[in-house]
């Protein structure tokens, strides 16, 4: 623990970073530099990688409200098809129905 200590005074005094031999000295503003140059380009590649996100995102979504309006269009269709077949039993059901009253009542005033 000691020795941790002594080599973190040496940086700051020598403004070298010390390994665990003398002959590894990095600078520290060459460090920094480093870390800064690391830091800009990560910064850039997760500038990158959001972009490429949203832009697969903004695919999915169109290709997920291309797929539920064809969805949609294809409930109505069914949806009138089928109304429109139940309309027509109901008409046809209906003009039966007037059909057999009307005979019915034709019958009645000829009884009477």
């Amino acid at each position: 623990m000691e020795t941790n200590k002594q080599k973190d005074i040496e940086l700051f005094n020598n403004s070298n970073v010390t390994s665990c031999s003398d002959e590894n000295r990095v600078p520290a503003n060459q460090l920094q530099s480093m870390l800064a140059a690391f830091m800009t380009t990560m910064q850039a590649e997760n500038t990158n990688l959001a972009s490429n996100l949203e832009s697969k995102l903004n695919k999915l979504f169109e290709n997920l409200d291309k797929k539920l309006a064809s969805v949609s269009e294809s409930l109505d269709t069914r949806l009138n098809l089928v109304s429109d077949s139940l309309n027509a039993k109901l008409n046809l059901m209906v003009s039966k129905i007037i059909s057999e009253m009307r005979k019915e009542n034709d019958r009645m005033r000829q009884v009477f």
